[in-house]
């Protein structure tokens, strides 16, 4: 930890990567983002059944048409919003409830101690993991499986 910031000497880098994966589009995974006037929409893969809204320097103002904008890109499909920092959350968290939207207490924090490990080459990091088909009944357990994983019901 900086004795300064109080924060961990890599934290703006650590920041700026975890930021990176909602900002752009990862063909290979199957992600698309558009940048959009109030901030950055993340569309899943097709058939996951979720997408992300990170908002960017928003007003409250803007909130009001959220909603619609969610609903034009996104259809019905089910979207999670993320504000980044904890002032934008105050000053636009009476605006997302005015609008509609619903606090999910449930979010995941990460904390990283000590120096970052150095990075796997390709090779380590795939290491024992295996690629198989899998078709039929197989892919409904998969989905199944990856949607409980996910938290996602149905």
């Amino acid at each position: 930890m900086s004795e300064a910031t109080g924060r961990h000497p890599h934290h703006d880098v650590i920041a700026a990567t975890i930021r990176d994966a909602y900002r752009q589009s990862d063909p290979v995974m199957g992600y698309r983002v558009e940048r959009h006037p109030l901030g950055w929409f993340q569309f899943a893969p097709a058939g996951a059944g979720f997408g992300t809204v990170t908002l960017d320097a928003v007003e409250p103002a803007a909130i009001a048409g959220l909603a619609a904008a969610i609903r034009r890109s996104h259809g019905q499909t089910p979207v999670s919003v993320y504000v980044e920092d904890r002032n934008r959350d105050a000053a636009l968290g009476p605006a997302l409830a005015a609008a509609g939207f619903v606090a999910d207490e449930r979010n995941t924090y990460f904390a990283f101690v000590g120096d970052l490990p150095p990075k796997p080459s390709r090779a380590e990091a795939l290491a024992g993991v295996t690629v198989e088909e899998v078709d039929g009944d197989g892919l409904e357990a998969l989905e199944a499986w990856a949607r409980e994983a996910a938290g996602l019901r149905g």
